[in-house]
């Protein structure tokens, strides 16, 4: 697996090609304030926990553990951190490229 990070974005390479399910990479700051803001808004859109843990790397976001209520994978609850707060805030002034 290669990881690539440069200041403004988190740019993720699995190895695989034509894998299913969401995808596993970020090319752009405005995709990561995208991401930050579906967490924010706790949408059904959010990112996988594979792109949230790499958000977590960079200090962006916080797993809390939620209490065992069954079998199977832990709940965690994804919450913004004040470093992920202060970068949405500071999206503001970017400039959007045209699409």
């Amino acid at each position: 697996m290669t990881k690539i990070a440069e200041k403004n974005t988190v740019v993720v390479e699995t190895g695989r090609r034509g894998s299913r399910g969401r995808p596993s990479s970020i090319a752009d700051k405005f995709a990561v304030v995208d991401l930050l803001k579906a967490i924010a808004d706790n949408t059904e859109n959010r990112p996988s926990r594979f792109i949230a843990r790499r958000l977590e790397e960079r200090g962006l976001v916080a797993f809390n553990q939620q209490p065992a209520t069954g079998r199977g994978r832990p709940r965690v609850k994804i919450e913004l951190t004040g470093k992920g707060k202060s970068y949405i805030a500071l999206s503001q002034r970017w400039n959007r490229p045209a699409e």
